[in-house]
């Protein structure tokens, strides 16, 4: 933006992409990756800065909404995985040889961006560490980084993120014994098939290796955040049914846990983004159109808000979520999952589409409110 603004001639910007004068699309050369810690921290301008509202440009500071709670920061820029339907996939593949693809911000820095947001933004409750893998950090910058945090900032973490592969005892204890009132460790799951993971997802999934990981964290009383992502062409009845058994396994490891809803999972709807290999294997197949990314992807995230969306996946995660949290009626909707489990009435709930007929019921005044209070 810098170069555009003085105007230096677009064919020399590098990495940026335009369209020349006859109409075709240029990328020009990415330049060198580049030293995350010689960047500026991004502080938000609330002094200078202005908002775009209905009734014009105003004041940032004027129009800080109470929503505005939560600040995002990030230890270490980039995934070292390369998941099929990832864009980091992608950009590994465009950055290679241009240096390092994971970048760890310096701790000092980290601190005083947090420190900046605690001091300037008013309703800030909260804070979010958007690794990737917060696990990726060693031991060292872990303890390091925690110490100042509980010293300087010493405000509630949402959650931090975490691979099962980067997970360890040793890890994890530094990380309660810190002090650090962290909400959430959101662990990846995307799918509990272990074909869907190798084969579609690019994704290796050791389910022992995964229950066990899982089972370390809420033994130490920290709350699971799994996200999945359902909604997939590609899965056949045996992956679903994989999930479902994978869902019960789950379930044995948190009965009696001293805290409340030790484990919950965010179910997404599967998207496709342009240049990553789970795109090109769909466009491929046929699974979805040429238009879309205009007609579906720029239009719709990936939660699962339509009525389309409550299908069979959607179902299995409201289950597996009402069992989990042991409050009303999650006996029943481990008594269901179980049931369910038996093979020929999970043949039969997914080919008669049990979900969709319990969505046409929910759709009935008289039974709507009951559903949604107990669902």
């Amino acid at each position: 933006m810098e170069q555009l603004l003085n105007h230096v001639p677009v064919e020399q910007i590098p990495g940026l992409g335009f369209v020349s004068p006859d109409g075709d699309p240029v990328i020009n050369p990415l330049p060198p990756m580049l030293d995350v810690n010689e960047l500026p921290i991004p502080r938000v301008d609330l002094e200078n800065g202005r908002v775009l509202t209905e009734s014009g440009l105003t004041s940032m500071k004027q129009q800080i909404p109470a929503s505005l709670s939560t600040y995002s920061v990030l230890m270490v820029r980039g995934c070292p995985y390369g998941c099929a339907y990832c864009l980091n996939s992608r950009l590994m593949t465009l950055f290679e040889g241009k240096g390092p693809y994971v970048r760890k911000v310096a701790v000092d820095r980290v601190i005083e961006e947090l420190a900046w947001a605690k001091d300037h933004i008013p309703h800030l409750k909260r804070i979010i560490v958007d690794d990737d893998d917060f696990f990726l950090n060693s031991e060292d910058r872990m303890t390091r980084f925690l110490a100042q945090y509980m010293d300087q900032i010493d405000l509630p973490v949402f959650y931090v993120q975490a691979n099962t592969r980067q997970i360890t005892r040793r890890k994890l204890d530094i990380l309660v014994n810190s002090g650090l009132d962290l909400r959430y460790l959101k662990i990846g799951l995307q799918s509990g098939s272990t074909r869907i993971s190798r084969e579609i997802f690019n994704r290796s999934l050791d389910r022992r290796a995964y229950l066990d990981k899982l089972e370390m964290v809420m033994a130490r009383g920290i709350r699971v955040m799994i996200d999945v992502i359902s909604d997939n062409p590609y899965d056949t009845l045996d992956d679903k049914y994989a999930v479902l058994r994978f869902y019960l396994d789950i379930l044995k490891r948190i009965p009696g846990h001293p805290i409340e809803r030790p484990v919950k999972i965010y179910d997404h709807k599967l998207m496709y983004y342009p240049g990553t290999p789970l795109y090109e294997r769909v466009m491929k197949d046929g699974h979805i159109r040429a238009d879309y990314v205009d007609q579906v992807l720029l239009k719709r995230s990936t939660l699962r808000l339509q009525k389309e969306d409550r299908d069979h996946d959607a179902l299995m995660v409201a289950l597996f979520n009402t069992a989990a949290n042991r409050k009303s009626f999650h006996r029943t909707a481990h008594v269901l999952l179980r049931v369910l489990a038996v093979r020929p009435v999970f043949r039969a709930a997914v080919r008669w589409g049990l979900a969709g007929m319990l969505n046409r019921v929910s759709q009935i005044p008289a039974k709507a409110g009951l559903l949604e209070k107990n669902g």
